[in-house]
């Protein structure tokens, strides 16, 4: 079985590899021409953090395509970004904490159990525009996709790369607009549109990657808009994102300072609360969570993880 993987995984970096080759030929995906595109569209807006960098590799120092140890290891993480999914999802670990209500950012003393993993979890990149037109993503296309990149059917990077494409034509709920991106023109230019020139980027940071409990530093508490875009980094064979908008304004963005027990390990964490979850599918497993119905008053709120992105207008 492990030989089986380890081909699989060779066969998908080295075709892949080949692919994203083709744009950096053409010079359409260097460092230079990434944050030219990135500083031209956002011209006002303060340069993201390194770690917004990194993972949108805005320096275009790495071109990694293929699956890491850990997306093909670890079980699939709770599906926060589909909110209309009637699947009866389950954690992949139990005690950590995957939902919460809005009251909880303001309650002294309350806790949270967190894994946040390292961005590099995660290694594949966006491709260019040019080079990611070039290649078919929908699930009428799989197995042309698959035999495109050298992946086994019955793989368990095939049956990753399924969920994605399924994820991402999965209808919006009412008042959400989402859409797959796979080119960080497409990303900018979708920002842009809904957003303007003018915004900021957040996405969680951690100093550690094992399962810690934090404490929320209720003062420290930011609210930074409701006209958001979150962008969430899917698994695939390269980079992926998927990002919703809500265009009613009844979802809330938080930056969220953390610490652990000993003071010795801290994360600085963006926390998103849907404030009407009445369009929610009522399997939803956030309602199980919380053991709540969907509502106009129900609130459910939840951390992004390291990969990430929350664009909010300045």
């Amino acid at each position: 079985m492990d030989q089986i993987r380890l081909l699989c995984l060779f066969s998908i970096f080295y075709v892949a590899s080949v692919v994203v080759g083709i744009g950096y030929a053409n010079g359409a995906d260097d460092g230079k021409s990434r944050m030219s595109y990135w500083n031209t569209a956002f011209p006002k807006s303060p340069l993201p953090s390194k770690a917004v960098q990194e993972l949108l590799n805005l320096a275009g120092e790495t071109s990694n395509t293929g699956f890491g140890k850990q997306a093909l290891n670890l079980a699939p993480e709770i599906p926060i970004n589909n909110y209309g999914s009637s699947k009866e999802e389950t954690p992949a670990e139990p005690d950590l904490t995957t939902f919460f209500q809005g009251q909880d950012l303001q309650q002294k003393g309350k806790t949270v159990t967190l894994r946040l993993l390292k961005p590099t979890s995660n290694k594949a990149t966006l491709l260019s525009r040019q080079v990611a037109k070039s290649i078919p993503f929908s699930s009428s296309k799989l197995l042309e996709i698959l035999t495109y990149f050298g992946v086994k059917p019955n793989s368990l990077a095939a049956g990753l790369m399924k969920q994605t494409i399924e994820e991402c034509e999965a209808p919006a709920i009412k008042a959400e607009g989402k859409y797959c991106l796979t080119s960080l023109e497409s990303l900018i230019d979708f920002t842009v549109s809904n957003l303007g020139k003018d915004v900021g980027v957040y996405t969680t940071e951690a100093e550690t990657d094992k399962k810690q409990e934090y404490s929320i530093e209720t003062t420290g508490v930011q609210s930074i808009g409701d006209k958001i875009i979150v962008c969430h980094k899917e698994n695939y064979v390269y980079g992926v994102f998927y990002c919703h908008i809500f265009y009613d304004r009844k979802t809330k963005a938080y930056t969220v300072p953390l610490v652990s027990a000993d003071g010795a390990t801290k994360a600085k964490a963006v926390a998103v609360c849907h404030m009407d979850t009445a369009s929610w599918n009522p399997k939803n497993v956030a309602f199980r969570v919380l053991n709540k119905k969907p509502g106009n008053t129900v609130h459910v709120c939840h951390f992004l993880g390291t990969t990430s992105l929350l664009f909010v207008p300045m």
